[in-house]
């Protein structure tokens, strides 16, 4: 095989179904017919992407719901992993966007192949749609799949000052902390006044630090 990774790319993106919402349907119904459906997906393909086709069939499980990908898979987190596929002499691509060539054709430069079923290894075409990584981080906040740390608790201004003035009275940082649902470091940067340097309450805070030295 003489192509390059993005020669074959497009190859294998070349004349797509669409979505599996219509005529695909009628054989992922039968497991009987489920080769039937890789059979005639690779004759509207180029002939070097038939062993492709085979060898990715092979790694997927059709479902009434989610297509399974059984193959390999990327990341250590079993709810975060997505599938991956040796396309081109040692050429990975994931199983998701495979699909998505497959069925659905080419994918625009720059953009990514984002779920609607929230299933990271599920390569069933009519689950996958394009998109800008904006888009997929919109999906994560609208859908609740950011992890806590990457949305903290803002304090407003008036916590800050409070903040400040217990530590200088002693307050703990970890009471702080967990007195005002922050990170110990978030309460360790107020209090030294790294953050939220605008606040009135900064200056007598400073002129406090250079009385007691």
């Amino acid at each position: 095989m003489n192509d390059t990774p993005s020669g074959l790319i497009a190859k294998l993106a070349q004349n797509p179904f669409g979505s599996d919402n219509g005529w695909i349907v009628a054989y992922v119904n039968s497991v009987t017919l489920t080769n039937d459906l890789w059979r005639k997906l690779a004759a509207r393909k180029p002939t070097e992407c038939a062993e492709i086709i085979a060898r990715f069939a092979a790694k997927v499980h059709i479902a009434d719901g989610c297509w399974v990908w059984t193959g390999s898979r990327t990341g250590s987190n079993k709810h975060c992993q997505h599938g991956q596929f040796a396309l081109y002499h040692g050429e990975n691509i994931y199983a998701h966007r495979l699909s998505y060539l497959l069925f659905n054709g080419p994918i625009p430069e720059g953009r990514l192949v984002r779920h609607t079923c929230d299933v990271p290894y599920c390569v069933r075409p009519s689950h996958l749609l394009v998109g800008t990584q904006k888009d997929n981080l919109q999906d994560a906040v609208e859908r609740n799949r950011l992890p806590k740390y990457r949305a903290p608790r803002k304090l407003s201004s008036e916590q800050v000052i409070e903040m400040r003035r217990k530590r200088m009275r002693g307050a703990l940082l970890r009471d702080l902390a967990a007195y005002y649902g922050v990170s110990i470091p978030c309460a360790s940067n107020v209090c030294a006044l790294k953050t939220r340097q605008h606040l009135p309450e900064t200056a007598r805070v400073l002129a406090a630090r250079r009385q007691a030295s």
